[in-house]
C-alpha cells in the first residue's frame, strides 16, 4: 500500500518513512482574530465575490479566484482562510524534511 502513489505526486522515499505513513500536504487553514467587530453587511455589498446571508450562515463568504481560497469572515472579528489549491511538490518536501 505504502508503494502506491496517489496520483500526480512524486515517489517517496520510503526509508524515511518505515511505518508506510506518508505525510501529504493538501489543504492550508489559517485563522485570524481581527478583535474588533466587523459591519458583515457594509463588507458584502463592497467586496467582490463575496456573499452574505445571515438566516443561513452567520459569516460572509467571499471566494478569491487565485489562489483559489475561501474567507469566512465573522462579525466577531475572527476570519477563517481555506486554500483549497494543490500545494507545490517543494512546499511537501519541506515538510518530509520536518517529519523525518
Amino acid at each position: 500500500m505504502a508503494e502506491a502513489a496517489l496520483e500526480g505526486s512524486e515517489p517517496v522515499d520510503l526509508t524515511k518513512h518505515p511505518s508506510g505513513i506518508i505525510p501529504t500536504l493538501q489543504n492550508i487553514v489559517s485563522t485570524v482574530n481581527l478583535d474588533c467587530k466587523l459591519d458583515l453587511k457594509a463588507i458584502a455589498l463592497q467586496a467582490r465575490n463575496a456573499e452574505y446571508n445571515p438566516k443561513r450562515f452567520a459569516a460572509v463568504i467571499m471566494r478569491i479566484r487565485e489562489p483559489k481560497t475561501t474567507a469566512l469572515i465573522f462579525a466577531s472579528g475572527k476570519m477563517v482562510f481555506a486554500l483549497e489549491q494543490k500545494v507545490n511538490s517543494n512546499l511537501n518536501s519541506q515538510l518530509e524534511s520536518m517529519l523525518v
